[in-house]
């Protein structure tokens, strides 16, 4: 009995659904995430009494928890086979994508332009290049997502000077369909464990330039010997006169 009673609450806990509410409109982006009958307001958050003190107090902690992580750095890790590793996982993020395609429900969505502007010819345009936008987008968007309710609309306003739009957009998932698409991520997540860190190669020794040689010592000129002083420049005169003699001597006995 006690065991029928748990698998009736586990059946009724994965066929909870949950979702989250996106609104855009005159009162800003606003954002509710529901689970069952709870809902609760992601975006912008309530403003509780002593907000700030919390805020600031855990930007420090924040600031601590930078800097003794900055003191302790590890290694990046890297995927194996770079490019390729990343190529490698195209094919279970491609599933992934089909899964959540096929279980994702939109259960409305709600798009509303207004056209407007001090032309009127331009805003009449403008309204209806909306129109054709969204003739495009519906049969795309049915396609490929399933769609309870939907409502594309393009209007033209010509006394008012600035254009409006309102987009509301409401999507849900059941418990055992995000453990359907979680199953499909686990390849994923496995490949991004198994990174290795990067091996980082120490810089490479600068060589030291190359001695210059010195240039060769280039040999002083030979010494010119100095004529021998005395007996040498003498005799040489003596020999020249003596011959000066004799030419002389033979010209007056002729």
């Amino acid at each position: 009995m006690i065991a029928a009673i748990v698998a009736i609450v586990i059946i009724l806990l994965l066929m909870l659904r949950f979702g989250l509410s996106a609104e855009y409109g005159a009162d800003g982006f606003i954002v509710t995430a529901h689970a069952g009958p709870v809902r609760i307001r992601v975006f912008p958050r309530k403003v509780r009494p002593g907000a700030e003190e919390r805020k600031a107090l855990r930007k420090a902690r924040k600031a601590e928890k930078a800097k003794a992580k900055k003191k302790e750095e590890k290694p990046k890790r890297q995927m194996p086979g770079g490019l390729q590793g990343w190529l490698d996982m195209l094919p279970p993020v491609k599933n992934m994508l089909g899964r959540i395609k096929r279980r994702l429900l939109i259960k409305k969505l709600t798009i509303h332009f207004i056209a407007a502007g001090d032309d009127p010819a331009t805003t009449a345009l403008m309204s209806g290049a909306a129109n054709a936008v969204f003739g495009l987008m519906a049969p795309l968007l049915e396609n490929n997502f399933r769609i309870r309710r939907r409502d594309f609309r393009a209007d033209a306003d010509f006394l008012a000077s600035e254009m409006k739009i309102y987009v509301h957009a409401a999507i849900s998932l059941a418990v055992w369909e995000a453990f359907y698409i979680v199953f499909a991520l686990l390849p994923i997540l496995t490949s991004l464990l198994k990174r290795k860190p990067a091996a980082t190669s120490k810089p490479a020794a600068t060589s030291r330039p190359a001695v210059t040689s010195r240039p060769a010592v280039t040999s002083r000129p030979a010494a010119t010997t100095k004529p021998a002083t005395g007996t040498n420049t003498s005799a040489v005169t003596n020999a020249t006169t003596g011959h000066k003699k004799s030419v002389t001597d033979t010209t007056i006995k002729n």
